[in-house]
């Protein structure tokens, strides 16, 4: 089962009150982001995030560095 077919309710709450902020392509890309957080990483970085993620490297640091909207 992949990280992302897992539907855990505190996580989708937590998720939702961010919700406003982002668009809805923007969301599901925040959603699965602080998923894949939950993995058990040698070192959690933004390059071993973008490899679980379906955005590349790029588009991921771009979201957290220098986009007030983002993706």
């Amino acid at each position: 089962m992949s990280l992302f077919d897992v539907s855990v309710s505190i996580i989708n709450k937590f998720c939702d009150y961010f919700k406003e902020n982002f668009s809805s392509i923007q969301f599901e890309a925040f959603k699965k982001f602080v998923y894949a957080m939950l993995k058990d990483y040698k070192r959690l970085n933004l390059a071993a995030l973008a490899k679980e993620l379906p955005l590349n490297y790029e588009a991921l640091q771009y979201f957290f560095s220098d986009s007030r909207r983002g993706l």
